[in-house]
């Protein structure tokens, strides 16, 4: 089965236009055809060569076809009510947060104030730190004294 019918429906195109526009011509062959001898040819009459009913048919074909094959969104869930209102009041609520655990072991819920207290004692108080401790001549030897 084809999941992209593109491919199919241009050469499908190509057989209904090249048809359509010989069909009421007259053919004249003298040579016997060969099928081991034939090469396809990669010529395809244009759109204004083809009638156009035939060209609004196969557009509309077109679409439709694409429209079957497009993929499908599930728009339901398999949550159970009583889930769905736990999710919903869990974000609505502010005082709590969501996070990712590391290594790989899923979500966990925290309290926002907890949360902001850890960052800033991990990331922020270190910075704070360094960068108001006073430099000396031993730690810096290019320091320039005032």
């Amino acid at each position: 089965m084809t999941v992209n019918p593109t491919e199919t429906l241009d050469h499908f195109r190509k057989d209904l236009y090249t048809k359509t526009y010989y069909a009421r011509r007259p053919q004249k062959r003298e040579d016997i055809f060969i099928p081991k001898m034939h090469v396809e040819s990669d010529w395809e009459p244009k759109e204004w060569d083809i009638s156009t009913p035939i060209v609004d048919r196969y557009n509309r074909f077109c679409t439709t076809i694409k429209t079957l094959f497009r993929k499908k969104r599930r728009e339901e869930n398999n949550l159970l009510p009583f889930q769905k209102l736990a999710l919903k009041s869990l974000a609505l609520c502010t005082d709590i947060l969501v996070v990712n655990c590391d290594k790989n072991l899923g979500p966990a819920i925290i309290e926002t104030a907890t949360y902001v207290r850890r960052a800033f004692t991990e990331h922020l108080d270190t910075a704070a730190s360094i960068t108001t401790s006073i430099p000396t001549q031993r730690s810096y030897p290019f320091f320039i004294k005032q």
